[in-house]
């Protein structure tokens, strides 16, 4: 989901030796130490998007078509090329919020795919989404604009649950930023991406770019979005399945 530390984490894959893409985009004064993220596909997806009308204004994307659309030919041979031209070496990754409605397309195209999977809180990215469209003062404005990202948020992370409760061996699940602080998860993190998915890269480190004035102001968030929150059933059920497989994980 957007606004749930996946830059920070491409960075730690990007900064332990992992190809990213060879066209990154950069900073933004909502991500002031750049995306991480490969410009090939995000044009991409955003390319679909926009052919083939996937835009919904209240869950910000169709997910039916835009599944549909990713088990198509159209959409597997478009990312093969992208993968043929932009990511020749043996081992890799990328990372672009929008993939997770077009997962099992690429499922499909990519040599043996492992996801790492990043979630976080979801009043936490609203209100982030929210800061980021125009400082605060939207959700003042309009207000529907937070139901809107609340439901982007169930939708991603309800796409991500279906695949790791598929094949649970080949994901590993990140609650951040928690995860990202405590050694002992970060160990056990770098055991099984170095260690059983034999990918090789030096042991990722999180504590070292982390900001942490930008973790201080990460909480803050507004009473409305608060409220909104604890009305939404569906909201606290995905969450709540995502805390209990993290919480799995580490047995």
């Amino acid at each position: 989901m957007h606004r749930s530390y996946t830059s920070l984490v491409a960075r730690a894959f990007h900064d332990a030796g992992l190809f990213l893409g060879d066209n990154l985009i950069g900073p933004a004064s909502s991500n002031p130490y750049g995306h991480y993220e490969s410009r090939e596909i995000y044009d991409f997806h955003r390319s679909l998007m926009h052919q083939h009308q996937l835009n919904s204004w209240w869950n910000y994307i169709n997910v039916d078509k835009a599944g549909k659309l990713a088990g198509s030919d159209l959409f597997k041979d478009a990312a093969r090329e992208i993968l043929d031209i932009h990511f020749p070496q043996i081992q890799f990754g990328w990372k672009e919020p929008m993939a997770s409605f077009f997962m099992y397309g690429w499922l499909e195209v990519l040599p043996d795919p492992h996801l790492v999977i990043v979630f976080r809180h979801p009043i936490a990215c609203v209100a982030s989404l929210m800061k980021r469209t125009t400082g605060n003062k939207l959700l003042r404005r309009r207000p529907m604009m937070a139901i809107r990202w609340f439901n982007l948020w169930d939708q991603t992370n309800l796409k991500l649950l279906d695949f790791l409760e598929e094949a649970p061996e080949k994901c590993i699940l990140i609650n951040a930023p928690n995860d990202l602080r405590h050694l002992t998860t970060v160990n056990d993190l770098n055991q099984k991406i170095i260690g059983q998915w034999k990918i090789s890269i030096q042991p990722l480190d999180f504590r070292s770019i982390i900001d942490q004035d930008l973790l201080k102001n990460s909480g803050v968030y507004s009473g409305y979005l608060l409220w909104l929150f604890q009305r939404r059933k569906r909201t606290i059920g995905i969450y709540n399945k995502l805390l209990k497989r993290a919480q799995d994980q580490r047995g």
